[in-house]
């Protein structure tokens, strides 16, 4: 039972039958770990832990995939706005619309060429490139800058977005930095180039030590008390409640 329940929670603790049998798992595996209560079955053809979050689950149950707001803390990336509804990418030519009945109203679809539903969330790409059309530019950026500096996307990425629009694009082109740390570090430094500053992040002083920020060789600056105030505000959003 152990396999079984490690393999949902690397599913994103929901998983759909048909992955879990392609793993190994039998059906008698299946219905034994629900018959003493260590999963369950929250809708067909789906079994789940039971703490399961519900984001998770209507992802799992629409054969969609968290994506934009929604998934960033799923793939550990810093989100600075709550959701306002959850974000969901589907294939491109599913049969749903925004409004339609079937959906939960509080779900906002994002339409993908490529779409399959193995992961819980989009690739990390698709997920940057939706906050081009929830998020504000901010709050792409810090996202951006931290995948990067995690070795999640490469220095272009940004030039293979399409849902994100033109100008903002060429934006993030512009104050990107994987090198930056934190996401108080991506929002100080682009404060201070805006104001006509030149701005090195995490430089390294011989004898001294590595600063967060380096404007104009003249100051340093250190984001860990602003960090800390960051990080508290991008905490875990409360679960969809759907």
């Amino acid at each position: 039972m152990d396999a079984l329940l490690l393999a949902l929670a690397t599913h994103g603790s929901v998983a759909r039958r048909r992955h879990l049998l392609a793993a190994g798992f039998t059906d008698a595996d299946l219905m034994q770990a629900y018959a003493r209560g260590l999963v369950t079955r929250p809708h067909r053809g789906l079994y789940a832990l039971p703490d399961a979050p519900r984001s998770a689950l209507w992802a799992r149950t629409m054969s969609a995939q968290l994506t934009c707001v929604s998934a960033l803390h799923h793939v550990g990336l810093p989100a600075l706005e709550r959701p306002d509804a959850l974000h969901l990418a589907i294939h491109e030519h599913r049969g749903l619309v925004e409004g339609d009945r079937r959906l939960h109203p509080g779900i906002r679809l994002h339409r993908v060429a490529h779409a399959q539903d193995t992961a819980l969330c989009a690739p990390i790409g698709h997920i940057l490139d939706h906050l081009g059309m929830c998020a504000s530019d901010m709050a792409q950026l810090v996202a951006v800058d931290a995948a990067w500096n995690q070795g999640l996307i490469t220095a272009d990425a940004v030039d293979g977005f399409t849902a994100t629009p033109t100008r903002r694009r060429v934006w993030l082109r512009r104050f990107a930095d994987g090198a930056s740390q934190s996401p108080a570090e991506s929002i100080a430094r682009v404060d201070l180039v805006r104001s006509g500053l030149p701005v090195v992040a995490q430089r390294v002083f011989p004898g001294i030590g590595r600063v967060d920020l380096d404007v104009a060789d003249r100051v340093v600056g250190e984001c860990d008390v602003v960090g800390d105030v960051m990080r508290a505000l991008a905490a875990p959003p409360p679960d969809f409640q759907g």
